[in-house]
Parts: structure tokens; C-alpha cells; sequence
């Protein structure tokens, strides 16, 4: 997992950040699921996320996969949809 890249092809790097989450609060590690928060650096040399970039690990979690099951796919399904969710500033905390 790549902590530096061009991810817009723009010739600059951006920041990416690892992180996980539950789908759940009593989750088991098999239902975590994985974002990247990918910042870029703006002229001021502060960086800023950018959202969109952040998103397109939703993606990811949308293709198919070989040899799975129901619960799998309706898994990754709730990964996408959480990540969506909270790059487009729609989640909720309990």
C-alpha cells in the first residue's frame, strides 16, 4: 500500500493515509473495512484532503471477487457504501 503516489497524474505526489474501520461495534477483524485519505499539499505547502481522490478506494470494494460468497459481497457492498458515506460528508457518528 502505497503512502506516496500521483494518484490524479498531475506530477505532483499526494499524501495517502491508511486507515480501517468496523462495520459494526462488535465486529470481528474480517469486518473492518480499509480507506486511504489522500491529501495534497496546496501551494502554501499545507495539506489539503481531497475527497474525491479518498473515494475511489469505494471502488475497489465494488468489484467482483473470485470465489466468494453472499456475506463477502454484501460486506465489501457496506465498505463502499461507508466510505462514500463519509467522503461525502453524509455519515453519521453514534
Amino acid at each position: 500500500m502505497p503512502w506516496v503516489s500521483d494518484r490524479n497524474e498531475n506530477g505532483l505526489p499526494e499524501l495517502i493515509i491508511w486507515d480501517s474501520f468496523p462495520l459494526h461495534e462488535e465486529a470481528l477483524m474480517a469486518e473492518f473495512g480499509i480507506i486511504a485519505w489522500v491529501y495534497e499539499a496546496d501551494l502554501k505547502g499545507q495539506f489539503r484532503i481531497n475527497w474525491q481522490l479518498s473515494r475511489e478506494i469505494a471502488s475497489a470494494y465494488r468489484k467482483p471477487v473470485e470465489e466468494t460468497n453472499d456475506r463477502i459481497h454484501n460486506m465489501r457492498k457496506d465498505f463502499a457504501r461507508h466510505i462514500e458515506e463519509f467522503a461525502s460528508r453524509k455519515c453519521q457518528i453514534r
